[in-house]
């Protein structure tokens, strides 16, 4: 079960960050530098749901509410997730699965594996476009896996398992989730 993360209004929150003490005796040179006057930020809570597997889901139930401000490369243009699959090796012999999101993807069953490196990109790309909220491209023995934008994007798993010893696939990024989704949660503006 996956957290939808929300997003509230932005409302700015007034400080009084002062660089130095205040002598109101000695008139305006006895006044410090502002160094701040207000943070701009959103509220970003977790709501727990079903939905696309995510790493995160771990430690359902329980929530958390991060802060900060939804930020883009462009502004307001969301970007998908996305992650390359490298078939690195032709011998599958034993199932390969690749697992996106809350779907698998397995050799032989959902795609047939080709004669080449580069005919067994093209396969696994057309499954996974075959897939809801997830395209792919392939180019010689590299897929481009894009999927959902933003944040629930950047939490879906993206992974392999091997039912032999051959490991067909290197996966970047390698952590575990699709990554560079849009927009994220950025710092809170200073004032």
């Amino acid at each position: 079960m996956a957290k939808l993360i929300t997003a509230q209004p932005k409302f700015k929150l007034m400080v009084a960050n002062l660089a130095g003490a205040s002598d109101p005796s000695r008139g305006p040179s006895g006044n410090p530098v502002k160094v701040r006057t207000a943070f701009e930020m959103s509220l970003f809570p977790e709501i727990p749901r079903g939905g696309p597997v995510s790493l995160e889901d771990t430690r359902i139930p329980g929530v958390r509410t991060r802060m900060g401000l939804l930020t883009t490369t462009t502004p307001g243009v969301p970007v998908g997730a996305t992650g390359t699959i490298t078939v690195g090796n032709n011998s599958f012999a034993a199932d390969a699965t690749l697992l996106l999101g809350s779907f698998t993807v397995t050799s032989g069953d959902d795609f047939a594996v080709g004669g080449t490196l580069a005919l067994t990109a093209v396969a696994l790309a057309t499954a996974i476009n075959n897939l809801p909220d997830f395209t792919a491209t392939a180019l010689v023995a590299v897929v481009t896996v894009t999927g959902p934008f933003g944040l629930e994007g950047n939490s879906l798993r993206f992974e392999a398992e091997y039912a032999g010893s051959v490991q067909n696939y290197v996966l970047s990024p390698t952590v575990g989730t699709l990554g560079t989704g849009e927009p994220v949660i950025g710092p809170p503006t200073i004032f």
